[in-house]
This record gives C-alpha cells, structure tokens and sequence, in this order.
C-alpha cells in the first residue's frame, strides 16, 4: 500500500465512531486493519472498508454493551441481599464485643453498608473474620454479616466480593474503640450461669445485682409455676437484699395453700440454699422439664428467655429440687430476670 494511501486510511479510521472499549483494544484494531491490508490495492479497500469497519464495530458495541449489562447485574446492593428492617446491631471484632441500638450508629451503618457494591463469587476466605449481627425490634436476628480475608463478606451463607477501600472505610469506622461495650467475650450461658451460682453461694449481693436486668429487677418464685404476683426486688434492691428484715409474701405453700411469709435471708435459706446446686446431678441449659405435677409456665411468662436448670436429686425418690436461673438479652449482654425454685408438688 502507497504511503499515501495509508495517511488515508489513516484518516478514515480517525473519523470512524469510537466502540465503547479500552484505548488499548482500540490500538489493537486500528494495528490489525492497518497490517492486513498492506499489499491490499486502496482503492478496492475504501469501496468495502466501510460495510466491513461498520460491521466490525457494530458487533464490538454490541458485545460492549452486553458485557457492561452483565457486569452490572452481577452486581447486588445491600437492600437487595438483607430483607427486614433493623433496629439494633451487634457483633464481634477478634477480641471485642460490639453492640448499637443507637439509631443515630444504626442510620450510620445503613448508609456505609449500603455503599458498597456486592457481587457474587464463590471465593471463600479465613484470614480473619468481623462478624455483625442484625435484629429488628421484635429482638429477631435479621442477618448474619461476616466479613473475611481476601475482600469477602458471607451474608446468610452466599459469598460476595467486596471493594477493598470501602471494607477499609466500614471496619476502621464501626470497629473501633468508641463502639465496644466489653474487653472480654461474652461467656456463655452455662459459664455466667455457674457464675450466678457462686454469687448466690457465696451472698455476694452486691455482685449479683451487676447481673440483673436494670429495668425488669429479679424475681423470685418458689415454684416453677410463677405466679404474677410474685416477689420482684429491683436491680438496687438485690444489693442489701439479705439486710432487708422486711416479711414479704412470696406465695401459697403447695397442698396446704398458706401464705409463704418470710424475710429475704429465710427465703434464700428455704427456696434458693445455692450451695446445694453446686454439684447438680443435672444442669440443662435451656431444656426446661415438666416434674411432677406442677405445671412449668416459665417459658409462657419470659418467652425469650434463656434457662439454665440446676436438678438436684433426693435422697429419697420424691426429694428432688431444683434451681432455675432466667436470664435475657438486653443492649448486647444477658441479664438475670428470675430465680425459679422448683420441688416435688402432690
């Protein structure tokens, strides 16, 4: 080809529409037309350049167009994955416990979380994991968020990849300092059930209060069928409970129906006496068990609670006892709403 032919070309080429492709895919194309028709007479070229150039990059914005389709439908946002309104947060970065129900916090996280963009992959990750968890008002788990090594969040079991520099803005913004409510993991429901055991052993008062519940206090029950009248003493109260010489009436004696009426130091002797638990045949962690034949309604009184049940057998066959301990999630931690006696009834 003349080299005037070529500037022609050239030329020709400048002033063709520009596919929706990378400037190096561009070169690419203007090189190979170039190449192929160097021993091709112009002339001929120009005739059909056009037909074949307009082909060629028809096709190329199509398949453009396509693929810019399909990478914005692998693409999810935040309300697509996560259905349900939230109210509260919780979670745990690798040494800290995390919790919001501050809806200024909340409004907060939709918003950053919402920013990312969220597609599909299998790729899975351990490097290190940031869990969140979310709830909505009712206290029901929304969704699991864990957040892992190679840019990777699992959201309810599906792994999606994520941008680096927006994982970087949420973890360095949610996983502070500012937003931890305790240096230690939160123990389980056994181990701080144990724990209140020992508090209860030993009287210590004035560590048990920590572990009741702030607003609903702690009620005491001599059976496992509670009662809507019985004793509730608030979470200040439990401190000098046992110094109270105050008579209360915690309810009717079973078969004989009399009033129970003793201070606060003869009920814990009588119907707590938590030493006696301490090597418990039986310890169930929320499995509460129909004995005897009273009824056990602690479950219809405090539906979201979680129970830890100390059985103890007796000497004798009818001689069993128990101590039931009630707790309930509030703000993150699990807090002690009732001490549940439970013995043989006729």
């Amino acid at each position: 080809m003349k080299k005037q032919d070529q500037n022609e070309l050239k030329d020709l080429l400048k002033d063709m529409p520009k596919p929706d492709v990378s400037k190096q895919k561009r070169t690419e194309i203007h090189h190979a037309i170039m190449n192929s028709n160097k021993s091709f007479p112009f002339k001929k070229f120009t005739a059909i350049f056009g037909a074949v150039a307009a082909g060629c990059l028809f096709f190329l914005l199509i398949f453009s167009f396509i693929n810019t389709n399909n990478q914005q439908a692998a693409i999810h946002t935040y309300n697509d994955i996560v259905k349900g309104e939230v109210s509260a947060i919780k979670g745990a970065t690798e040494d800290s416990l995390y919790s919001s129900s501050d809806q200024k916090i909340i409004d907060n996280f939709h918003e950053t979380i919402g920013a990312m963009d969220y597609k599909k992959t299998t790729q899975e990750s351990s490097v290190f994991e940031k869990t969140i968890t979310l709830y909505n008002n009712d206290n029901d788990k929304v969704t699991t968020m864990t957040f892992t090594g190679e840019n990777i969040v699992t959201i309810d079991g599906k792994q999606y990849k994520i941008d680096e520099n927006q994982l970087n803005q949420f973890t360095s913004q949610f996983f502070t300092e500012k937003y931890k409510t305790n240096t230690e993991k939160k123990p389980s429901l056994k181990e701080q059930a144990n724990k209140v055991l020992t508090l209860l052993t030993n009287e210590n008062m004035e560590a048990l209060a920590n572990q009741v519940h702030s607003e609903k206090g702690l009620l005491f029950s001599p059976y496992v069928y509670v009662k809507s009248s019985t004793v509730t003493f608030s979470q200040n109260e439990i401190t000098k409970l046992l110094e109270d010489n105050n008579v209360y009436e915690w309810g009717s004696q079973d078969g004989s129906g009399k009033p129970i009426k003793l201070t606060p130091s003869e009920y814990f002797d009588e119907y707590v006496n938590a030493s006696y638990f301490s090597n418990a045949d039986e310890v169930n962690v929320n499995n509460l068990k129909n004995r005897g034949t009273m009824l056990n309604n602690i479950r219809e009184v405090f539906p979201k609670a979680q129970t830890v049940e100390f059985y103890q057998n007796g000497k004798e066959e009818l001689a069993w006892e128990s101590l039931t301990l009630v707790f309930e999630d509030v703000d993150g931690s699990r807090k002690l709403v009732a001490i549940v006696h439970g013995e043989w009834t006729s």
